[in-house]
């Protein structure tokens, strides 16, 4: 076995042939799909981040207005409570003082009669006011 030149001569130029072909037609695809696919795991990744993102602002937002919303409706039951409580004591005002001058007018013990319904219109404007609040701060659903 000896060495021939024309032989290794054309297995050069063979190898370079099959090299440049191999890369023509297999190397170059493969390559564009490869950084193809790295591009659009880039851009999802990026989506990924940018709809998380998306999500927890709307999720802030949201509990921002649900909070405003309860203190809305908060001051607006405390307000409808204070009215509601000024307008029982003037009734209960005006019930007293009609049964003291009754009480006046028509009975011999007018004192301990006016007493006596003070203290019961008292009681019950006490536990009409409870209840009120009750059924007012449970949304109305007793």
């Amino acid at each position: 076995m000896t060495i021939q030149p024309s032989l290794i001569i054309w297995t050069v130029i063979c190898f370079c042939l099959f090299a440049l072909v191999l890369n023509g037609l297999i190397i170059k695809p493969v390559l564009k799909v490869i950084d193809a696919r790295k591009e659009r795991l880039a851009r999802a990744k990026a989506a990924k981040q940018a709809a998380l993102q998306a999500s927890e602002d709307a999720r802030l937002a949201l509990e921002a207005e649900r909070a405003e919303a309860e203190r809305a409706e908060r001051d607006r039951l405390q307000t409808r409570l204070e009215r509601l409580r000024a307008q029982k004591e003037a009734e209960y005002a005006a019930f007293a003082a009609a049964l003291r001058e009754g009480a006046d007018n028509n009975v011999r013990e007018p004192e301990k009669l006016a007493a006596n319904a003070e203290a019961a219109v008292e009681a019950r404007m006490g536990d009409m006011v409870s209840a009120f609040a009750e059924k007012l701060l449970s949304g109305g659903k007793r």
